[in-house]
């Protein structure tokens, strides 16, 4: 299903907290450039040609298989930006476009993980302690 890219847009300043005007300058900061690749990758991924998209920031055709390519990478490796993007695509597919809270879910996850990192510690300590 086609997403408008103004949509996607919306939806990934929100959750990274940028100006979707900042996203149309030469702003290179790497939070920017970071927003401008998801909404990128995520709009590409919804049905918009790639040309189309890059047009759309003013940048010039390989900014798109480069944003592509940073995403895909970055996923495989950081397990918490993929959730992020994960949200993000979920978001997109919602239908009421109902905005979730990336903050909070991640929160939750993180807790979870501190969690299960305090237990392995506890036992650790008591499997020494009784050595």
């Amino acid at each position: 299903m086609k997403r408008d890219i103004q949509y996607i847009e919306s939806i990934v300043c929100a959750g990274e907290k940028v100006d979707p005007d900042v996203l149309h300058t030469r702003d290179r900061h790497g939070f920017i450039v970071d927003a401008r690749n998801k909404i990128m990758y995520l709009a590409m991924n919804f049905g918009n040609v790639g040309r189309e998209v890059v047009a759309y920031y003013g940048m010039k055709h390989p900014a798109e298989n480069y944003a592509r390519r940073e995403i895909q990478k970055r996923r495989c490796w950081d397990r918490i930006y993929d959730d992020v993007m994960r949200e993000y695509e979920e978001q997109i597919r919602c239908d009421t476009g109902e905005q979730l809270s990336f903050i909070q879910q991640m929160i939750v996850n993180l807790k979870k993980e501190v969690k299960k990192v305090r237990e392995q510690i506890n036992y650790l300590e008591k499997t020494y302690e009784n050595a």
